[in-house]
């Protein structure tokens, strides 16, 4: 394309993408927010540039809340703060009634401004601003009882009017010692309350940053921990509802022994009579050539003593022969490349990446469990709702429920939000009735999204493929089937 016909598109790109952005926005938080930046900015300049001596003019209209105490004499003739006289007030203000809180506060407000220039949601902001108030006084505090004549300016002190008020109830109380042990607990946890953990998990990542990690925990070694939690999780997951037919549909045909020992065992019952959850796992047959493929990435390896200063996992491993492999294939291809349209031969479908390998003993425990979760749901509403069937995909899985006798179809679908918090999920949606059936499905988003592969919808759709002139591979279905549709017999998009 020539530069000046480019020049349009160009155009028209940055004009699409300035509209999502303003769209994104909300005129009102950004106004809010540039303000008290001005705020903070004005704030931040007349504490650093406060001067003892600058000659203060409260207003009348102040004069109730605020009267300065000089300290030095005589004045300066001319205020020399760099906000002028208001910034000379300002600063005065915030150090005689908070001391060296008021870089705090300022700090605080700089925060705040950062969350909403970031279009980040405060939640509870009443328990945050108790929690901001209680580490205000726990460090005014610490500050008048550790360092009383570090005085910025006013006489009062370190810690102003708060921090000596807090001062004299610590002393009175709990003498210098307990006094500091006290302030020190309101301050960490009125710190958790107004960040929730936000403040520690920033001072971990810089002990982080001082304290490297070995090489060997680089590599993505699970701990012993994290191995206890799955299975503890796994064993608390075996009880679900009975008579459960679960679908899990995928390549790895190889997963299907390791999860059937799992579904066939008793489940133990905490009321009589449940019995274990049936397991039925579907995966459509697996071609030669995808078995071959599998076959040579697990018996290639990279001999680790090539570079012995680098740690690799086996996924690295398989990642670097596959890409060894596509970039051999990429070669052979452009040194047979065919003289004319006739002689070519389609590319081989292993230049494409192999599909993700899918954990499905913990989806059927997944499934199983929220499968409970949705007939305890249906009962504390008084409803009297079974899962008959599960059928699993990469992003949802379909829960068949069968209804009571006389239960009306809009009472469920009133429930989708109750369904959707119980499940600690977005949404959940509701097909009623299901074709062909007389239950009703609910479809759950997953915890772990898995990623449909191009190579994966072409080698399970190779029967479809035969009977297409132009097929055309979309991707996969809810139930994980894959669907293909030939763009010959399609119908005009407009």
């Amino acid at each position: 394309m020539d530069a000046p016909q480019a020049w349009p598109a160009v155009f028209r790109r940055l004009r699409c993408c300035r509209a999502s952005m303003l769209n994104q926005r909300s005129l009102y938080r950004d106004l809010a927010a540039l303000a008290l930046l001005g705020l903070v900015v004005f704030l931040a300049l007349a504490l650093v540039s406060y001067d003892p001596a600058d000659p203060v003019r409260v207003p009348v209209a102040l004069g109730w809340a605020y009267q300065p105490d000089p300290v030095v004499f005589p004045p300066n003739a001319h205020v020399h703060n760099a906000c002028g006289p208001w910034g000379a007030l300002v600063a005065d203000a915030l150090f005689t009634w908070l001391g060296w809180g008021a870089f705090y506060a300022v700090l605080s407000l700089a925060a705040l401004d950062v969350t909403l220039l970031r279009r980040r949601e405060i939640d509870s902001p009443a328990l945050r601003l108790a929690g901001w108030l209680a580490s205000l006084a726990g460090l005014t505090t610490i500050a008048a009882l550790a360092f009383p004549s570090w005085s910025p300016g006013p006489v009062i002190g370190s810690g102003g009017y708060l921090g000596a008020l807090g001062k004299a109830v610590a002393l009175s109380q709990f003498a210098t010692i307990g006094g500091l042990i006290l302030a020190t607990s309101v301050t960490l946890g009125g710190l958790l309350l107004a960040t929730d953990y936000a403040l520690f998990q920033v001072l971990l990542f810089l002990v982080a940053m001082f304290r490297r990690q070995p090489a060997a925990d680089a590599a993505g070694i699970p701990t012993a921990k994290q191995a206890g939690s799955k299975r503890s999780r796994t064993d608390l997951d075996e009880s679900g509802p009975g008579n459960v037919s679960i679908k899990i549909r995928g390549r790895a045909a190889e997963a299907a022994p390791a999860a059937a020992p799992a579904s066939e065992a008793p489940a133990a019952t905490a009321q009589g009579g449940e019995s274990a959850v049936e397991l039925r796992v579907v995966r459509p047959a697996r071609t030669d050539e995808a078995e071959a493929d599998e076959e040579a990435e697990t018996t290639t390896r990279k001999d680790p003593a090539e570079n012995p200063l680098r740690v690799k996992s086996p996924t690295d491993r398989k990642k670097e022969a596959a890409e060894r492999e596509r970039q051999e294939l990429m070669r052979r291809m452009n040194e047979s490349a065919p003289a004319s349209a006739e002689e070519y031969e389609l590319p081989s479908v292993d230049l494409l990446l192999p599909s993700d390998d899918v954990n499905f003993e913990a989806q059927a425990a997944e499934v199983r469990r929220k499968a409970k979760i949705l007939e305890k749901t249906f009962a504390d509403f008084g409803f009297t709702v079974k899962v008959v069937e599960i059928e699993t995909g990469p992003v949802i899985a379909q829960y068949e429920v069968e209804l009571e006798a006389g239960l009306r179809l809009s009472k469920i679908t009133g429930l989708a939000d109750d369904l959707a918090i119980a499940l600690r999920v977005p949404s959940v949606r509701i097909v009623a009735p299901i074709p062909g059936k007389n239950t009703v499905g609910i479809e759950v988003p997953n915890e772990q999204r898995q990623v449909v592969r191009l190579r994966e919808v072409i080698e399970e759709a190779n029967g479809k493929v035969k009977k297409m002139r132009i097929p055309l591979f979309l991707g996969k279905d809810v139930s994980g089937n894959p669907l293909v549709v030939d763009l010959s017999t399609l119908p005009h998009l407009l």
